[in-house]
């Protein structure tokens, strides 16, 4: 499952400098207002092009992250995306071109405010949560919504039934099926037939069925018209509908006071989401072993949602939350806390959010622990030169004598390495002394050596392990190409008819 609630369209420069963003000049040549060489070709007024320019902007921002979201998802994934008034059109267009107006599956209506504000107009209660599946032809299930106290409290046994309390619903149903159209007798004698345009939900024979079971309730006389009985017992909770009060699912001023709790400040991130919201996302949207993604991560509450929900049901979700540096704004309480990007207040919330759902449950004993990463350049010397004369090549060959980077960190560079392998960023990834040398063991599969010396001793216990992969840097081998050689040579002989595991970066 996807959730993202991206920056909204508040007519502020945003903090995402793609180099697919459209400047002005390129969106007046498409809209036709100037020729290519910049001439005003009509005379319609700037006033009246910013609202396109604003748009365009903001979807040229949001479209490829959509494009990348879809391929992310799997076939039975659904994407949740936040949204308020200004965008909610355009977004449902971009949302159908990219993921198929067929698969759409709500637009969920969410009671955001408490009470209206001090505006002179309207006052906005609300925002909107736009909701797609990849594929139609995807098994896409939404599950149910678990029933609240005051539902639960609907519940009676005013019949004493063994099963327990139960509440009644209407038994017909729209349409006139002629196997559905029969009487059915009270207790009292008193005989009824469904009314006109409609029938039983049943046949016959599945009604007489449940009636003997005792599923169906005739009033406390015995001659009313038939319901059934709807047990609690075997009631899973309630299909979830589009509109989702803050009475249910939380509300803006809850989910910073969530936030500035856990960080003890006043406000450390200005439009957090309440983690009852997202944690009815994650409920009816994931099963217990699902991985869920957010890319405009923010305050994190999608990673305190999941580890909440974790703890409640048991549940083993994974969470991948993306936030770029984006910096703090000056003078604010959270660069006066000492947060001095966004990415910094995520990773922290994660942290205290993961303390927090463990002291709120005691006995939940799954994970709340994360993986950090953050993109960089290579860890190994790119061969990007231009080599126009001999002594260039020279001095690029010697260059690469040594193709690891001055100052790599050998954590960064087992990441890199695992990553280039296939190996997941989530791979369990240990620290092993064989023999004199520290080495890295991948999924008890990959053995990776990252010092500067290895010793014929070390090589000769690894070979012993027969590991599926072998990688070490070729400095180790302090140019002792007769050692390299014999390494490679003992593993293709362990491994004749497989790729040789042993390699040196």
């Amino acid at each position: 499952m996807i959730y993202i609630d991206p920056p909204y369209n508040k007519d502020k420069d945003f903090v995402y400098p793609d180099r697919w963003s459209e400047g002005i000049k390129s969106y007046k040549e498409f809209c036709g207002f100037v020729d290519s060489e910049g001439n005003i070709t009509t005379s319609v007024d700037e006033a009246k092009n910013a609202t396109g320019r604003k748009h365009s902007r903001w979807l040229t921002m949001m479209y490829p992250r959509l494009f990348l979201a879809r391929n992310l998802l799997k076939d039975d994934g659904v994407i949740f995306v936040s949204i308020d008034d200004d965008e909610a059109a355009n977004l449902k267009k971009i949302m159908d071109e990219i993921f198929g107006e067929e698969n759409f599956v709500a637009q969920v209506v969410w009671q955001k405010r408490t009470a209206p504000d001090m505006r002179t107009t309207f006052s906005d209660a609300q925002e909107y949560i736009l909701v797609y599946g990849k594929t139609t032809e995807s098994a896409l299930t939404i599950k149910k919504v678990p029933l609240t106290d005051e539902q639960k409290n609907r519940y009676k046994n005013p019949d004493n039934d063994t099963r327990g309390e139960w509440v009644s619903s209407d038994y017909t149903a729209k349409g006139t099926r002629p196997n559905q159209l029969y009487g059915i007798e009270t207790p009292s004698g008193k005989i009824y037939f469904p009314p006109s345009g409609k029938c039983w939900q049943n046949t016959e024979d599945t009604f007489k069925k449940q009636l003997g079971e005792g599923r169906f309730y005739f009033g406390a006389n015995g001659d009313a018209m038939p319901r059934r009985k709807n047990y609690l017992c075997e009631t899973t909770g309630t299909i979830p509908w589009t509109w989702w009060s803050n009475g249910e699912v939380g509300h803006s001023q809850e989910g910073k006071i969530e936030v500035n709790q856990i960080f003890n400040v006043t406000e450390i991130f200005s439009t957090p989401k309440p983690v009852r919201l997202i944690n009815r996302i994650i409920q009816i949207a994931t099963d217990k072993d699902s991985i869920v993604l957010d890319f405009f991560a923010g305050a994190a509450v999608t990673a305190h949602a999941a580890m909440a929900l974790n703890a409640k049901d048991g549940g083993n979700r994974k969470f991948i939350c993306v936030q770029i540096p984006e910096p703090t704004p000056e003078n604010s309480e959270a660069k006066k806390a000492g947060y001095k990007t966004i990415a910094e207040i995520c990773k922290e919330r994660i942290r205290r959010a993961g303390e927090k759902v463990k002291a709120d449950n005691p006995l939940f004993a799954g994970d709340i622990g994360f993986k950090v990463f953050k993109l960089d350049e290579s860890n190994f010397k790119q061969w990007d030169k231009e080599i126009t004369d001999v002594e260039s090549l020279r001095k690029s060959l010697l260059d690469f004598a040594d193709n690891v980077v001055d100052g790599a960190d050998k954590t960064d560079m087992l990441y890199e390495l695992l990553l280039k392998k296939g190996y997941s960023l989530n791979a369990k990834v240990e620290s092993r002394k064989i023999a004199d040398n520290e080495i890295f063991v991948v999924d008890d599969s990959m053995l990776v050596y990252l010092d500067d010396k290895i010793s014929t001793t070390t090589i000769d216990e690894v070979i012993k392990l027969r590991p599926a992969h072998f990688i070490v840097l070729d400095r180790a081998f302090e140019g002792n190409d007769q050692l390299k050689t014999n390494t490679w040579q003992t593993f293709k002989t362990l491994f004749p008819n497989d790729e040789n595991p042993f390699e040196t970066v």
